[in-house]
């Protein structure tokens, strides 16, 4: 047993789809995490163009969510790479 997981016998199997199934749900929350962040931030922004806020205060917020959809593309892209591997 290595690391809590069984590498031989009847367990084996088991061991790999918990594994798995791990894996999936830390991608999952992941994924999740970056699709409220952008949203939120993409909220923050229609409001303060709403409110006529400073430029530069939306500028900022523009960027924040810029940041936040780059991440959401990089965590995308890992989850695509991982099953086609």
């Amino acid at each position: 047993m290595k690391n809590g997981l069984h590498t031989c016998g009847p367990f084996h199997s088991a061991s790999v789809a918990l594994y798995g199934l791990s894996e999936n749900l830390y991608q999952q929350r992941l994924l999740s995490e970056a699709i409220d962040m952008y949203n939120e931030y993409e909220l923050k922004v229609k409001d303060a163009i709403k409110n006529s806020e400073d430029s530069e205060y939306i500028e900022s917020l523009q960027k924040e969510s810029e940041y936040y959809d780059q991440l959401f593309e990089i965590s995308l892209a890992n989850v695509v790479t991982l099953y086609e591997a």
